[in-house]
């Protein structure tokens, strides 16, 4: 089981990063030169962002072995000045950050405090980075601007900071070919010019004169550059050009995937109809030695599906943006896309599924069954994707154990054994989990027995396990101990536990809006929590995810099993668009005595109607600090309902 697990779950791979010293113009270096790296890779990865600006830092923070030492800035609001100058950025390895063009925004300048660089190199004219953006950035660190009177003459002058003989050429009027360009460039350790779809502009004419380049690639077919440019373009060079194109921009950025990255381990995926979030791509792509592929926010389009396939040592994907501008679904476009029912391996905790060596970005979820990670968890996950974190969900049960099984045979004459149920529910699990931001892969199923009275000892040891290897610097996420289902309550209880016991501080736990005491809520035996906070979802995630739980495919083994049985919930969470977390620090005294009256009348004798005679179980280990105070330690093992 433990070699299936690691080949179903592949993680770690040194990679390469070339740094290049001085102030100077970019030596020409091997692309090929490896050594180890800060920054381990999961199979899949998406790296989000509230914004396009906040992706742009999140992609920095995700940079192996970058040093600070330079960061380049351009324009977030118009795509042409940050992809002319992303293979610049990535051969100093510096990092590519975006900006307002009269405000610095609020994550890029956590980015620049976190690490401050020793140079700023601005890529564009105030007309795209103001004059007062750039006194904020001369605060920082020294700035050099790399101007020009429009975006084919900053290209230029980006090319005369690289000064190389190769020259890559991409449109200046649509962005989807300069992505896919970006990387190629920064391979080849060439410039990066743009030009216009029926004249090869002024600018860009003169850099091809002043380099006398010895190959020149265009990118991109004759709708974007024609052929009476790419006359204009071997005039000015003197050479032929190469051109690389395709029927449309995914073609395109296949073909250069193909065609100049058949061994990359890695590839990179941006949205192509939308610009903003694969604008910093490229310094990761040539960190990874990655192409950069284009996808949709709904589907993944036959050519890029080709070109992954294509891609033989291919073992990471990474996802630039959130859910609602690019999905991780591996159908194609134009297919039915339905998540097939599927039982995955059994994850082993002991067995390297958190990527060590990371930098302090893992946030690692514990969810109960298939459906809670939407009821009652969606907000804390799409937090965590916006800030950038690489997001692990641990299914805790089989998700078999419930009264919805004898409701579809009875009303429906759907009569499905206990895998049929567990498969359909952990697609149902994966798709949502996708609609959300979290890809496949990131996704661990534990098929604990919650119905077994070894239960609370098994989900206690796994997270127990989980803890010890992610460590101290991961987050960890729960449902809340003071949930009155009793297969939730579990889980909360071995979380928390495990957060007191090795002083974590970064816990946080999510209450099932069935049980809370808020003012929307049902208000069915309400409990006070800990001093929390709402996260909010977006009405487009979350109805993307409901959707996957409204799927019925028999042929495919789905049968809507979460939304036949957690309907009102469901609707519950579509309707306020907001998840309740909270942590361990209680508003007062009184709240928490009077939660701890609650736990001791409510779930203790839950347990007992659920489980007439049965002992109570594996009672949750107290706090040394807080033996004396109530509520500490009342948590209580056992079986739990069905659920």
């Amino acid at each position: 089981m433990a070699m299936l697990l690691l080949r179903a779950w592949s993680y770690v791979l040194a990679v390469t990063l070339l740094l290049v010293p001085g102030l100077g113009p970019v030596a020409r270096a091997d692309a090929t030169a490896s050594h180890a790296t800060t920054v381990q890779q999961t199979a899949e990865q998406r790296i989000g962002g509230a914004d396009r600006y906040a992706v742009s830092a999140n992609v920095s923070r995700w940079l192996p072995n970058q040093d600070g030492t330079r960061v380049v800035v351009a324009s977030g609001e118009v795509f042409a000045d940050a992809l002319s100058a992303g293979p610049l950025a990535a051969r100093l390895g510096a990092r590519l950050l975006l900006t307002q063009k009269g405000e610095l925004p609020a994550s890029v300048k956590q980015e620049l405090s976190r690490k401050r660089p020793g140079e700023i190199i601005v890529a564009g004219g105030t007309g795209s980075v103001s004059d007062k953006v750039g006194e904020d950035l001369a605060a920082i660190a020294p700035v050099t601007r790399i101007d020009g009177t429009d975006r084919y003459a900053v290209a230029a002058g980006v090319a005369d900071r690289v000064q190389s003989d190769q020259v890559v050429i991409a449109s200046g009027e649509v962005f989807s070919d300069a992505l896919a360009a970006g990387p190629l460039a920064a391979k080849l350790g060439a410039s990066l010019l743009l030009s216009g779809r029926y004249t090869l502009p002024q600018a860009t004419r003169d850099a091809l004169r002043r380099i006398g380049p010895k190959t020149v690639i265009v990118v991109g077919g004759p709708g974007t550059i024609g052929d009476r440019t790419m006359k204009q373009i071997a005039a000015a060079a003197g050479v032929t050009p190469l051109r690389v194109g395709g029927q449309d921009r995914y073609e395109v950025a296949a073909n250069v995937a193909s065609r100049y990255f058949p061994d990359s381990q890695t590839a990179l995926v941006a949205s192509g109809s939308v610009f903003p979030d694969g604008l910093s791509g490229t310094p990761l792509a040539y960190a990874r030695h990655a192409p950069i592929l284009l996808g949709t926010d709904t589907c993944t389009p036959a050519a890029t599906v080709s070109a992954l396939a294509g891609l033989k040592s291919l073992a990471h994907r990474v996802y630039l943006g959130g859910p609602a501008s690019l999905t991780s679904s591996p159908y194609a476009c134009g297919t039915p896309g339905v998540r097939p029912g599927v039982i995955p391996p059994k994850a082993d905790p002991q067995q390297g599924i958190i990527p060590g060596g990371s930098p302090g970005e893992e946030a690692i979820y514990f969810v109960p069954h298939q459906d809670d990670e939407l009821i009652s968890m969606a907000g804390g996950i799409i937090h965590d994707v916006n800030d950038g974190r690489r997001v692990h969900v641990f299914l805790v049960n089989a998700g078999d154990w419930t009264g919805t099984k004898d409701v579809l045979c009875q009303k429906q004459k759907v009569c499905l054994t206990d895998d049929q149920v567990t498969a359909s529910r952990n697609a149902e699990f994966l798709a949502s989990l996708e609609a959300l931001g979290v890809p496949a892969s990131n996704v661990h199923f534990l098929y604990t027995k919650e119905q077994q009275p070894d239960a609370t000892p098994v989900v206690q040891r796994a997270v127990a396990d989980i803890v010890a290897q992610a460590g101290p610097d991961a987050l960890y996420r729960s449902i809340s101990w003071l949930d009155a289902h009793p297969g939730h309550n579990r889980i909360g209880y071995a979380v928390r536990d495990q957060c007191w016991a090795s002083g974590l501080h970064n816990c946080l736990f999510f209450q099932s809006p069935l049980y809370q005491q808020r003012w929307e809520g049902p208000g069915f035996l309400p409990v006070e929590t800990p001093i929390g906070q709402d996260y909010p979802i977006g009405k487009v995630l979350v109805d993307r995810a409901v959707a996957a739980y409204r799927t019925s495919s028999p042929a495919d083994g789905r049968f809507a099993v979460g939304w036949e049985s957690v309907q009102g919930q469901i609707a519950w969470i579509d309707k306020y668009d907001a998840s309740w977390g909270h942590g361990l620090v209680w508003r007062s005294a009184e709240a928490e005595a009077a939660a701890s009256d609650w736990i001791v009348m409510y779930q203790r004798k839950k347990r007992r109607e659920a489980h007439p005679g049965m002992a109570v179980l594996g009672l949750a280990v107290e706090h040394p600090s807080n033996r004396a105070k109530p509520g500490r330690g009342t948590g209580l093992g056992g079986s739990g309902c069905r659920g």
